[in-house]
């Protein structure tokens, strides 16, 4: 009886342990527009945690100028172009995987400059795509996400795809 005990007291605070323990997750990340791969990337993450991926160049553009008596002072700002990603992978009981996600392309279409009394600013045209919500896959299961804008010649509803695998550990 007293072995029995024994082994209940050392197997109960390691399952308590081993299941505090978050399993990994790997997703494969392909974004498309059109047929052409934007960008293609593998995350890897614990079940429930968020990991957040950014590719992204800044532009600087001028945004306001001012004079103090002669002297001129523009003040220069920054955009930023690219892809931003937010992904959160919860393994169900059920054994698939829930995705809850969040995607935003950015592109900067110009930086228009301003003239006004000899002054000038820039003005960025920038268009955004974007796209979020949860998708439930099974383990290694692929799901294509459509978002973005319809364009001619695009033989996809959207702009952009986003496929998505998941897999456990």
């Amino acid at each position: 009886m007293k072995k029995l005990l024994l082994a209940i007291l050392v197997i109960c605070p390691f399952s308590a342990f081993a299941a505090a323990i978050a399993q990994p997750v790997r997703i494969n990340i392909k974004l498309m527009e059109g047929d052409k791969i934007v960008t293609m990337l593998r995350v890897i993450t614990l079940d429930g945690q968020p990991a957040q991926v950014e590719i992204s160049s800044e532009h600087p553009y001028v945004a306001r100028t001012t004079t103090q008596g002669d002297v001129v002072i523009s003040t220069t700002d920054t955009i930023k172009e690219g892809l931003f990603l937010a992904i959160t992978p919860t393994i169900q009981k059920n054994g698939k995987i829930e995705v809850a996600f969040s995607v935003k392309k950015l592109d900067i279409n110009s930086i228009k400059t301003v003239i006004s009394g000899g002054m000038q600013i820039q003005i960025p045209d920038v268009t955004s795509s974007d796209v979020s919500g949860n998708a439930e896959v099974s383990d290694g299961e692929e799901v294509s996400l459509p978002f973005g804008e319809s364009k001619p010649g695009i033989p996809v509803a959207a702009e952009y795809m986003l496929r998505l695998v998941a897999t456990k550990g």
